[in-house]
């Protein structure tokens, strides 16, 4: 099976990713293509962690380039035992650059690990922005936001 993977660069998005990943049958085969969207700067967790990174390195378009390749590492970890990981930087409107992606890859399967946390109504409102734009089918997934407690 193709599937598009995207991701906001949080934890809880990530934690739901692994959710995903579990429900696939492991070595497929299935071929991942793990997309993020980094430039240009916007309110999401992955831009949270560029900025600050941007204080340590004094340079922003390195602190993304490091942030991006840290949270390819982190995908690839999850997605390599369920089938083949490649990756795609992408640059522009979050949107029209996954919408673009899934119209050239033509996948089976759009899964998407979002936030519940700072950011969430920016993150997805740009994850419903593409649902409008394509018919593929789609799994959206959100981890447990860190510091939420469980109802007794």
């Amino acid at each position: 099976m193709k599937i598009v993977v995207v991701f906001d660069g949080s934890d809880d998005g990530l934690e739901g990713l692994k959710a995903a990943a579990a429900m696939l049958r492991p070595g497929g085969p299935h071929a991942i293509t793990a997309a993020l969207v980094g430039w240009p700067p916007r309110h999401s967790p992955l831009w949270d962690r560029a900025f600050s990174k941007r204080q340590i390195l004094d340079d922003l378009h390195r602190a993304m380039a490091e942030v991006a390749a840290t949270e390819f590492e982190r995908l690839k970890k999850i997605f390599e035992p369920v089938g083949s990981v490649q990756v795609e930087y992408l640059e522009g409107d979050p949107p029209a650059e996954i919408v673009a992606l899934i119209d050239r890859l033509k996948p089976e399967l759009f899964v998407a690990g979002l936030t519940r946390g700072a950011n969430s109504e920016s993150v997805t409102a740009s994850a419903f922005a593409i649902l409008r734009r394509t018919s593929v089918p789609a799994f959206l997934t959100f981890g447990k936001p860190v510091g939420l407690e469980q109802a007794p």
